[in-house]
């Protein structure tokens, strides 16, 4: 069995492997997970295929896309407010 970060570091390994990138796969995944979570991708994908997402996801990407994917890939989002934000979506999802 995969542990989910194992599992985000396949999916964004298929996502830039081979031709063309699927980039709602990196938006997702990059966007959506905290800076603890990212640090554990980066070091897993490491690991794993011997070279830095980063440098992977560069590889792949260009212009204003590959400048956001980097940011995030640095892992150093303001986290504050966070939880408060996420609880806010929770209720507007249940109202609609």
């Amino acid at each position: 069995m995969q542990t989910p970060t194992k599992r985000d570091v396949l999916d964004i390994q298929k996502a830039v492997k081979g031709f063309g990138t699927n980039e709602r796969v990196l938006i997702e995944i990059l966007a959506s997970r905290t800076n603890e979570e990212i640090r554990g991708i980066r070091n897993t994908f490491y690991t794993t295929f011997d070279k830095s997402l980063e440098e992977a996801v560069a590889a792949d990407t260009s212009g204003d896309f590959r400048r956001l994917l980097t940011v995030l890939i640095q892992a150093n989002r303001d986290e504050h407010g966070l939880p408060q934000f996420h609880r806010a979506v929770q209720v507007d999802f249940v109202v609609l």
